[in-house]
């Protein structure tokens, strides 16, 4: 299955960032709603609008696992491209050891040592 409308392209690897969905739900919810990556509404989508936010939940969950769905068929199942797959939480909690693991990853290395890429990540 591919995404409709979206352009081909080739790749040799597939990098993921991954959030908490329940974080993504919420930003998501709130960039369509005030048009700003950083606003907040004035209202609580759970407390005050409880059967929208119902909705969204269900329908953005059903949407997110098609993606990955999509995604970890053509990676792992057509074996089109291997993936590294990160945690956006990680990534800001414990930035050196996760960079350290992706750039082992793009550069097919086992140890980093001496590289630029050491250099960039200390």
């Amino acid at each position: 299955m591919s995404i409709k409308m979206a352009s081909s392209f080739m790749s040799d690897k597939v990098v993921c960032c991954v959030r908490n969905p329940l974080d993504v739900f919420v930003s998501f919810a709130s960039l369509g709603n005030t048009l700003s990556h950083s606003g907040q509404p004035e209202y609580s989508y759970s407390k005050d609008y409880p059967e929208w936010w119902d909705f969204w939940v269900n329908d953005q969950a059903e949407r997110h696992n098609r993606y990955f769905q999509t995604m970890l068929d053509h990676c792992n199942k057509d074996n089109k491209n291997p993936i590294y797959i990160t945690r956006y939480e990680d990534l800001v909690d414990n930035p050196k050891a996760e960079l350290t693991g992706l750039y082992k990853f793009l550069l097919d290395m086992d140890d980093l040592a001496g590289t630029n890429a050491e250099r960039r990540i200390e």
